[in-house]
């Protein structure tokens, strides 16, 4: 069974907030998750120093002030971080990319889906992998 959890989001987009935010509805229907939003690396880092660490995060990499990569690093050093996961959740799909990521001791790297179905079973795989 899902207990709570808490769920920061990190991307720069209004829209793929509304997006994340109708997916994550449709991933876990019994509502039991609470989602944060972030619109940079520094906002990222200023969320995590007030509130409990989140179950999970989704970090774009292409967001303004501090990107996803810069911010996944910061927060890595922190050992405080090292059992949340972090799902790089990215349009971008360059190799170079993906192996920076990795290097950066992310826990997996996706690249966002545009159709909410699509976003939606991947939001409940990434889920069951962490959760379960």
């Amino acid at each position: 069974m899902l207990k709570h959890h808490l769920i920061l989001c990190a991307d720069d987009d209004a829209d793929d907030q509304v997006l994340f935010s109708e997916a994550i509805q449709m991933a876990i229907p019994a509502g039991n998750y609470q989602v944060e939003f972030a619109k940079n690396g520094i906002e990222v880092l200023t969320k995590l120093s007030g509130m409990p660490i989140p179950t999970i995060l989704f970090l774009d990499l292409n967001m303004p002030q501090m990107d996803g990569l810069s911010c996944l690093k910061d927060i890595r050093s922190d050992r405080k971080y090292d059992n949340m996961p972090i799902v790089i959740l990215s349009t971008g799909h360059r190799e170079e990319d993906i192996s920076a990521a990795f290097k950066s001791d992310a826990d997996n790297y996706a690249v966002k889906p545009i159709c909410i179905k699509d976003l939606a079973t991947l939001l409940a795989t990434c889920l069951q992998k962490f959760f379960y």
